[in-house]
Formats: structure tokens, C-alpha cells, sequence
């Protein structure tokens, strides 16, 4: 069954306004298989995983990244000759800015991917079905949901207050009778678009995976704070359905690059995803991080990063399991920062741990 789906915009941390895309089913068309929405399809209030291609919106989702820079103050020029603008850099809030940057590059593109699944179902559910319809308005600010043709030339999606996704579709071909993004990419398809204005970034990105669970991605772009960011991937998928159970995998390996005023790093971002449907919908989903490069002045590097997550029914549990999160972020060669889990009452958090204290880099509630 091919479900209309409306967004809602949620943070995903306090360190960057980096958007979670939360999915609700509001209204379907007969014709088509259910499919299980997972974290893929994002948890309010930042608490999704990316999934639909990886298992990131976060996002849903999602899962929060931080921009930050230097601090900018005004100084005395020398003699008492008049003022001179100094420019003072936080190494703390440098490698903060390191070690999120380097989380978002796919977590925006698996987004993304996500929207631009929702946006199409949307449309063509609209249009009556009978055809994948890429271009034209969703609009959403009306009851019941209306779509029009224009404009020809890309997909609009309208909803309040205030949203507004724009995208132009390049390929799209898959097994549209899938209910989410979530299990449309773990299957055979070949998708691109080459321009996305979503929550601050502006991108594209193309997804393939072949008849043998194998395939590729790419993205390219601007991130919200000004950052450029480019990656390929390789990524492996698969489902298993048995008696009562639906077991769903994803694994990509990105290589990417990142460069803005004062910074410049590669990075490699794998992730692992696994999906488990029985009586319950079980997640986990681990990233391994490894970063090199130089910002604010200072090299940094990072070679054993991993980040540890499990969920159930959308909600963050096993704290043990999230401990095993570790990392250290290396400045100039001498360790700086590590990354680490914290537990609440109300969320499970990932942070990097400075010398200044920790910094929300992600938090998931309970």
C-alpha cells in the first residue's frame, strides 16, 4: 500500500540546526505492499536513525552534526595606533566541528534519498498511481492534499508552517510498491537527483544497488555552515523474510572530502545497519570514523572512531551497548578528544568529549 506521507522538521542536536525529517503516514492508496517504516523514516525530536539507504534519519533520521568555528574578537593594534580585528580559535569548538562535519555528509544524502522517496509516492499517489511522477507541486497546505503540474522542470513539496523542499529528480526507478524509503533502498534500484535545498544544505546524490544486493553512492554539496563536502560509497543490502520475521542489512563504506574557510579533511565513514522485525522492530546500527586533515589552524586525525547504537520500536535502549562507542581525536598528533555515550533518564546521547567538557554531537530519547 503506497501511503501519502507529510513531514514535520525536528533539531537533531543542540550543536547544529541540522533538521530530522519526521515521516507521517496520513492517507494511502490501495494497490501495494506495506512496508515496515523504520528509523529510516526518521524519530521525532532527533531521535531516528539514518536509515533508507543506510540506517542515518536519521534520520532519521538522523542524528546531529555540528558547525562551528573560530570566535572572531577586536584586538589593539600595536603603538595604541587604533583598532585591528583578531580572530581567536577554540580548539575545543574545532574539534567539534571536525568530528561532526565528518558524520554528516551521508546522513544528509541518505535524507535525502528518504524525502525524495516520500516526495514521489506522494506525487504519484496524487496523480492516480499508474505512473512514477517526478515533477510538480505536493501541497500539503490544503485538506485533502492536493498536485499540480507545475513546475515542469522539478519536484515541490508544500507543507506548514513554512516548509518547502525543492528537487530535481534525474532517475528514479525501483520497486515502487515499497511503503517507505526504508525498504526501497535495501532493494534493486538505480535513483539520482541533482539539486536538493533541505534544511539549510544544497545538494545531490544518486543511489544503485543491483539484482545481487550490491551497489554505489555518491553525494555532493553544501552543508548549512558553509562546508563543501563530496564522497562516493560502496554499499551492500539485504532482506530475509521467515515466519513472523523480516530481518533487513545495509552496509556502505563512504570516502569522502571536506573543505570551507580554514578547514580541510578526508574522511571514512562505514556503517552498518540491522534491522529485525518479530514481535517487536529491533536497530542497531554502528559507524566506524576515521578523519584526517587540518582546521583551525591545527592537523587532526582520527583512526579508531565508532559509534555504537540499538534501539526498539524507534526508542534508544541498551545503554551498555551504546558504551561501547570510543574514539580519540588526535590534534597535531597528541590525543585531544575522544568520543563516548552518555545516559539519561531521558535520552542516550553521543558526545565528544573535550578538554572544555562534552559536546552533544547526537541524542536519541528512551
Amino acid at each position: 500500500m503506497v501511503c501519502l506521507r507529510r513531514w514535520s522538521l525536528a533539531l537533531s542536536s543542540p550543536v547544529a540546526a541540522v533538521a530530522v525529517i519526521v515521516a507521517t503516514v496520513v492517507g494511502c492508496a490501495t494497490g501495494a505492499a506495506d512496508g515496515q517504516d523504520g528509523a529510516g523514516d526518521g524519530e521525532g525530536e532527533g531521535e531516528g536513525v539514518a536509515g533508507g539507504g543506510e540506517g542515518e534519519g536519521e534520520a532519521g533520521g538522523g542524528e546531529g552534526e555540528g558547525e562551528a568555528g573560530g570566535g572572531e574578537g577586536e584586538g589593539e593594534a600595536g603603538g595604541g595606533e587604533g583598532e585591528g580585528e583578531g580572530e581567536t580559535v577554540d580548539d575545543n569548538v574545532v574539534a567539534v566541528d571536525v568530528v561532526a562535519s565528518a558524520l554528516r555528509p551521508g546522513r544528509v544524502v541518505d535524507d535525502g534519498l528518504r524525502v525524495l522517496f516520500d516526495m514521489v509516492a506522494n506525487a504519484s499517489t496524487l496523480t492516480g498511481g499508474n505512473e512514477v511522477t517526478v515533477t510538480g507541486t505536493v501541497n500539503f497546505r490544503t485538506t485533502p492534499p492536493t498536485y499540480s503540474a507545475a513546475p515542469a522542470s522539478e519536484l515541490v513539496y508544500l507543507d506548514n508552517p513554512g516548509i518547502e523542499v525543492r528537487v530535481v529528480v534525474g532517475r528514479f526507478a525501483g520497486d515502487f510498491n515499497q511503503g517507505s524509503g526504508t525498504d526501497f533502498y535495501v532493494r534493486p534500484h538505480d535513483v539520482s537527483f541533482t539539486r536538493m535545498h533541505l534544511s539549510g544544505d544544497d545538494f545531490g546524490g544518486e543511489s544503485e544497488l543491483g539484482s545481487d544486493g550490491t551497489g554505489t553512492r555518491a553525494g555532493s554539496g553544501s552543508l548549512a555552515g558553509g562546508h563543501a563536502f563530496s564522497f562516493s560509497s560502496t554499499q551492500q543490502a539485504s532482506f530475509q523474510f521467515g515466519t513472523g520475521t523480516v530481518q533487513t542489512e545495509q552496509v556502505e563504506v563512504r570516502l569522502g572530502t571536506l573543505t570551507g574557510p580554514g578547514l580541510n579533511l578526508r574522511f571514512q565513514d562505514g556503517s552498518r545497519y540491522l534491522a529485525v522485525l518479530v514481535d517487536n522492530f529491533s536497530e542497531d546500527l554502528q559507524t566506524g570514523l576515521t578523519i584526517s586533515g587540518t582546521a583551525g589552524g591545527s592537523s587532526w586525525s582520527m583512526t579508531d572512531g565508532l559509534i555504537k547504537r540499538t534501539f526498539s520500536n524507534g526508542r534508544a535502549v541498551e545503554p551498555d551497548f551504546w558504551a561501547g562507542t570510543s574514539g580519540t581525536l588526535r590534534r597535531n598528533g597528541t590525543a585531544f578528544a575522544t568520543l563516548a555515550a552518555q545516559s539519561s533518564a531521558p535520552a542516550i546521547s553521543i558526545v565528544l568529549q573535550t578538554p572544555a567538557g562534552p559536546a552533544e554531537l547526537e541524542s536519541h530519547g528512551r
